[in-house]
């Protein structure tokens, strides 16, 4: 199953949580020949209260997943997994865009999200993507936050168009935007 799922949701509304329930029905789904699943951590612990964060998400999955820590270069993670690979989390995208967006400025596009986006499409497992939906709140008073917000909705649009099935998160229940081929 090659199948790329996206998995939207506001802070502590339960999506990597859901995505880490939905990846392991898929690996087990898929007949696994590895053990673990894969599991691409995009956070940068700038404080205290990130570590704490960081923390409790790798409680959360326990041992059950290998973890890549990647905080830029998705594309040259995926193009490197292994064939037997069950199934692949990335978590979170929008934590991913932050960080390139503020280590390249206006070129990210071209040099992060299109080739992440391309080595997407040739990854033959199953990928659950967790990102924040940020486009539901308040207007950023910042041209950088107003800007991030625009990036993320552009992102999130980009990712919808070639996933099979994009979920929105809210308290813990899933609510299906889009179902393909399932």
């Amino acid at each position: 199953m090659t199948e790329k799922i996206l998995i939207l949701g506001g802070a502590r509304s339960g999506k990597s949580g859901f995505a880490l329930s939905l990846a392991s029905k898929l690996a087990r789904r898929g007949n696994a020949r590895e053990e673990k699943g894969l599991y691409i951590a995009t956070a940068k612990a700038y404080d205290k209260e990130m570590s704490t964060r960081i923390r409790l998400h790798k409680a959360q999955r326990g041992d059950s997943w290998k973890t890549v820590e990647e905080t830029m270069d998705l594309a040259k993670v995926l193009n490197s997994i292994s064939p037997r690979c069950p199934v692949i989390v990335i978590d979170c995208l929008t934590l991913w865009l932050v960080n390139i967006m503020l280590d390249e400025g206006k070129d990210f596009h071209k040099t992060w999200v299109r080739p992440f986006l391309s080595a997407l499409e040739d990854v033959r497992c199953p990928v659950v993507m967790v990102s924040n939906e940020v486009g539901m709140g308040i207007v950023p008073d910042t041209s950088l936050g107003r800007d991030f917000r625009d990036q993320a909705g552009l992102l999130h649009q980009e990712l919808a168009r070639v996933c099979d099935q994009v979920i929105l998160v809210v308290a813990g229940l899933p609510l299906y935007l889009k179902q393909e081929g399932l």
